[in-house]
C-alpha cells in the first residue's frame, strides 16, 4: 500500500509497478499455457515439446523411472532408514539434471504450496495467510519465468522449510548439499553472464 502511495506521489500512477511489469510483455492473472509448458519441459522435454509428438523417448522413460523409484523408495523409507533420505535427494538431482530449470520452477512454486498447506498448523493463521497471498501473487504474475526468485523472497515459505526441516532432520544434509552444488552452478552460469533464474 504505501509502495503504491509512493508510486502515485512520483509518477502520478498508483499502479506503476503493474503496468511496467507489462511492459516487459507480462499479462495479468494465471498463465495455464505457460505453467503447461513448463511441465512438459520436465516430464517429456524441450525437443519433444518443440516438436508436438514424442522425438526421443530417453527422458519420458527416465522420468517414468525416476517417478517407480521414488514410489518404491516411499513405500520402504521404514526399510531403509537413514539411507532414504541420501536414495530421495539423489532421485531430486536426477530429476533436476533432466528438467534443468524447469524443474526447479515447479519445485520451488509447487512443492512452496504444498510445503505451506503441510505446515499450515504450526505458521499460523497470520503467517499462513501471508504465505499463500505471496504465493498467489507469484502464480498471478502472467509467466513462470523467474517464479522461484519470488520463492526465494516469501519468509513464510523460508519459516516453512524451516519446520518442515525440523520435523524430517535426515533431509538436513542432503538438502544442504543439493543446494550448495545448486549454488555453485548458478553462481557459474551468473559469471558468465548466462540468464539465471
Amino acid at each position: 500500500l504505501l509502495y503504491s502511495l509512493f508510486c502515485w506521489w512520483q509518477f502520478g500512477d498508483p499502479l506503476a509497478f503493474v503496468h511496467a511489469q507489462a511492459a516487459w510483455g507480462r499479462s495479468q492473472g494465471f498463465a495455464l499455457a505457460d505453467w503447461w509448458q513448463v511441465l512438459m519441459y520436465v516430464l517429456i522435454g524441450v525437443p519433444n515439446y518443440d516438436a508436438g509428438r514424442i522425438v526421443t523417448w530417453g527422458q519420458p522413460l527416465a522420468v517414468l523411472a525416476i517417478a517407480a523409484l521414488g514410489i518404491a523408495l516411499w513405500h520402504g523409507r521404514e526399510r531403509l532408514g537413514a539411507i532414504a533420505p541420501r536414495l530421495g535427494c539423489l532421485l531430486v538431482v536426477l530429476l533436476w539434471l533432466l528438467g534443468g530449470d524447469p524443474f526447479l520452477t515447479l519445485a520451488m512454486v509447487w512443492g512452496g504450496a504444498a510445503l505451506l498447506w503441510y505446515t499450515r498448523r504450526e505458521l499460523g493463521l497470520l503467517l499462513s495467510l501471508y504465505g499463500w497471498v505471496n504465493w498467489g501473487l507469484i502464480l498471478s504474475a502472467g509467466r513462470s519465468d523467474s517464479s522461484e526468485r519470488l520463492v526465494y523472497s516469501s519468509v513464510a515459505l523460508a519459516i516453512a522449510f524451516g519446520v518442515w526441516l525440523a520435523r524430517h532432520p535426515r533431509w538436513g544434509r542432503p538438502l544442504c548439499a543439493f543446494m550448495a552444488l545448486l549454488l555453485v552452478t548458478l553462481a557459474i552460469r551468473f559469471a558468465q553472464q548466462l540468464w539465471v533464474a
